[in-house]
């Protein structure tokens, strides 16, 4: 009789220290995993400050060298027209002087 009540309270005991260590276990795995995805979370988020702040340079970047190239096509432009208008001035003064010759 004792020897059964024996049996039952070490099952029972037994049973239970293998549920409080099936427990902690899964309190352990899941503190660490959400530990784990912390950390991952904010490491995403550096990169992810890193990587505007890249991005915020090379527009910056790109505008400044946009802005550069219409300098130089709006100089060559104006004076290419420079060079035109030089030039046809100079071709009708020469005609309505060689008009007023004859």
């Amino acid at each position: 009789a004792w020897e059964q009540r024996y049996d039952y309270l070490w099952s029972r005991e037994v049973a239970a220290i293998r549920l409080q260590c099936a427990v902690r276990g899964w309190l352990a795995r899941t503190r660490v995993m959400r530990t784990r995805r912390r950390l991952a979370r904010q490491e995403f988020n550096r990169a992810k400050l890193r990587f505007k702040a890249a991005q915020s340079i090379q527009a910056m970047v790109k505008g400044y060298q946009a802005r550069k190239r219409v300098r130089a096509r709006r100089a060559l432009v104006i004076l290419s027209c420079r060079r035109i208008q030089r030039t046809w001035r100079g071709h009708s003064l020469r005609n309505s002087l060689w008009l007023e010759v004859l």
